[in-house]
């Protein structure tokens, strides 16, 4: 099993069935933001913060995470919502 698959956001609901499902068949590195509590055994486990110094050569790259904001929108949420669902796509992208 020499394919890997990194998945952003693996703690979601999305992101955990995603990893349950490929895990047969690939090594799979999550990322995750808060909780690990999702996410499936024998997975390597990265927290975001360490996206930036994760080795390259993933074969796919799943992105199943996002900012939703519940209630108010304000400024702060706004800022957080754009890094989140914009600037992160692209910092994973480059």
């Amino acid at each position: 099993m020499n394919e890997r698959s990194l998945i952003i956001g693996a703690n979601s609901f999305i992101g955990s069935y995603l990893a349950r499902a490929i895990q047969p068949f690939r090594e799979v590195t999550g990322v995750y933001h808060q909780n690990t509590d999702r996410l499936p055994a024998g997975m390597r486990q990265v927290p975001v913060e360490q996206l930036g110094v994760l080795e390259t050569g993933f074969r796919e790259v799943y992105i199943v995470s996002a900012f939703i904001q519940r209630g108010k929108w304000d400024v702060q949420a706004r800022r957080k919502a754009f890094r989140t669902n914009v600037e992160l796509v692209g910092d994973i992208c480059e």
